[in-house]
């Protein structure tokens, strides 16, 4: 230990604790003690067998308890407020959620417009390469559906002969 600690001013003498115990029951046992022999405290004979009738004669047989009635209505409010709370945290929950968009949501119309505005940076050979080829029909490019009577009409407005296309037309 310390020496600060070895120093606090207190001091038992050698062999103290040993006896200690002979010596306080040799000390209680002498008669010239200092100790009261009762506790100091008298109650008069059949004092806590009348005790109940002289309280009830003090307060009055003829008072009635009050009673307090417990509110049942106080639950309803309380059971209305906890639903009132859910329902809020509910909506508040799906206020805060938003709807994830996939491709499929978006319509073709959509899709052009935002293509012919935005600038991508990729020449038309560059979109070639990306469009998967096998899917593609030729009525999905064009806007009106080809059909035979319209290739036919075309070819008779802008053809001068016909026969050099080596097509079968009867008119």
């Amino acid at each position: 230990m310390d020496k600060k600690y070895k120093k606090e001013g207190f001091k038992v003498p050698d062999g103290y604790f040993e006896g200690l115990n002979k010596r306080l029951m040799d000390r209680l046992d002498q008669e010239n003690l200092d100790l009261p022999g009762d506790d100091g405290f008298a109650v008069p004979e059949g004092y806590f067998d009348s005790l109940q009738d002289k309280l009830s004669s003090r307060i009055g047989a003829s008072q009635e308890n009050k009673v307090i009635r417990l509110n049942p209505w106080k639950k309803y409010y309380l059971v209305a407020a906890s639903i009132a709370a859910l329902v809020v945290i509910v909506i508040g929950f799906r206020l805060g959620q938003t709807e994830e968009f996939t491709f499929s949501d978006l319509a073709s119309a959509e899709l052009e417009t935002y293509l012919e505005e935005n600038d991508l940076g990729l020449t038309s050979y560059e979109i070639a390469e990306v469009l998967p080829i096998e899917e593609i029909e030729v009525n999905d490019i064009l806007d009106n559906e080809l059909n035979e009577e319209n290739i036919i009409d075309y070819l008779d407005e802008n053809v001068e002969d016909l026969y050099e296309l080596n097509i079968e037309y009867n008119e």
